[in-house]
């Protein structure tokens, strides 16, 4: 039996930002508004904050959290996966480094900014399903190309590693911080076994920076395996923008998959 889940890759802008008319504290009433309505299974959060991700628990309590900061105190941005409890339940997790030390907290690449960069793995059981799914998020570095190609390279090397184990439906949501027309995106043809789709893939842009950007800027990222994909609808934005406040300065994405 499938089930429909309802995924959304969101890139929140951290509350540390000084945003003027679109600080966070302007933009949260609409966020909440707004997963109120749609009511995602699955949220893959990028640049929130352990305020930020308090803040919404409180007001989304049908909604677990799982994930830490990613320094070397665990504290900093947060890489969060959210899931409604109503109806998926948490088999597993790990939180990796993207570095040459994984498992050391706040490790980074040599050709990385000086961010540290996670990926949250899980794996996840709709309990209406007989098995359960991984589901990955991340967010690669905003400099360094090389430490985004190794970042990618590592998430998919864990991927793999998980699926020799045993094949589960693959879902992985991010911001990557660089376009398809980039040479980084290529890592992904190096894992032919995998077979990832892109669902957002016929989006021309997904990060307006509020909307001052106009240009194709697509580095948001929804990749299923094979199989999930060819149940699954085309990912598409939330773009809506109240009296010039956004929900972020990226468009979140939203795709509906069957697992």
């Amino acid at each position: 039996m499938r089930n429909k889940i309802k995924v959304v890759s969101f890139n929140i802008r951290s509350d540390a930002a000084r945003d003027g008319l679109n600080d966070f504290h302007h933009r949260k009433a609409y966020i909440l508004d707004k997963l109120a309505a749609e009511r995602p299974g699955i949220i893959g959060f990028q640049e929130i904050t352990a305020t930020m991700q308090d803040w919404l628990g409180r007001y989304l309590p049908e909604y677990n959290f799982v994930g830490c900061g990613r320094s070397a105190t665990y504290d900093n941005e947060y890489n969060s996966i959210a899931y409604r409890r109503d109806i998926l339940e948490l088999h597993g997790l790990d939180v990796f480094w993207l570095s040459p030390t994984p498992t050391v907290p706040g490790t980074v690449y040599e050709e990385q900014s000086d961010c540290p960069r996670i990926c949250v793995a899980s794996l996840l059981k709709h309990k209406q399903s007989s098995q359960p799914f991984r589901f990955y998020n991340t967010h690669l570095d905003h400099i360094g190309q090389v430490a985004q190609a190794k970042g990618l390279t590592q998430i998919l090397n864990r991927i793999s590693q998980d699926q020799a184990v045993r094949r589960f439906p693959v879902i992985l949501t991010g911001d990557f911080n660089f376009t398809p027309s980039q040479p980084q995106i290529k890592v992904v043809d190096q894992y032919p076994e995998l077979a990832l789709k892109d669902l957002a893939a016929a989006l021309p842009t997904t990060c307006t920076e509020y909307g001052r950007r106009n240009d194709d800027f697509k580095i948001d990222y929804i990749y299923v395996d094979a199989e999930t994909a060819e149940t699954a609808e085309p990912a598409v934005v939330w773009d809506e923008c109240h009296e010039g406040v956004y929900l972020t300065d990226h468009y979140p994405i939203c795709a509906q998959v069957m697992i």
